[in-house]
């Protein structure tokens, strides 16, 4: 009895404090982004990785609290929608925030001067054929993506929530 109202207690409150700060910095990173704070993302992503990780804390405490029911469709259904929205988590939102960080650490690499020769003897800016960026190395096509995702992943949780607090056939 009291362990059960125990994983209740810290499958709620882990619920309150990791699913909502990884919700909220996935959903901040694509303005962020288009603003080119650099500093700001890097925090961000780390907090996505964090948090995200910690929303295991969820996933575990609330198969401990539930372990007597975990044959209730609600619960099934809760539990599959959770590990997609951990694997949207990490495979596409964590995976685009640090290709972003990547454009954004090429964006403000600084650039020789025009006609300084450069320190190796190599060609100067006049005679240096253009280079265009690979296809995706622009901060800003990461922004639909990351946006799109984040808000399928809340929808997800949201989803979860109606099922744990209606309960379904439950």
């Amino acid at each position: 009895m009291f362990l059960d109202h125990l994983l209740l207690w810290v499958h709620v409150a882990a619920a309150i404090f990791c699913v909502g700060p990884v919700t909220m910095a996935t959903s901040f990173t694509p303005r962020f982004i288009r603003s080119g704070q650099l500093q700001v993302v890097r925090f961000l992503r780390l907090t996505t990785r964090v948090f995200g990780l910690l929303t295991i804390l969820v996933f575990a405490s609330g198969l401990g609290a539930g372990r007597e029911h975990l044959e209730r469709p609600w619960l099934t259904a809760s539990m599959t929608l959770f590990v997609v929205a951990f694997v949207l988590l990490f495979a596409i939102v964590q995976r685009d925030q640090t290709s972003a960080i990547r454009a954004l650490e090429a964006d403000a690499a600084p650039a020789e001067p025009a006609g300084a020769a450069p320190a190796d003897g190599g060609e100067t800016a006049e005679t240096k054929p253009t280079q265009r960026t690979a296809p995706g190395s622009h901060p800003h096509v990461q922004t639909g993506r990351i946006a799109a995702f984040s808000a399928v992943i809340g929808a997800l949780w949201l989803v979860i929530l109606v099922f744990m607090v209606w309960r379904p056939g439950g």
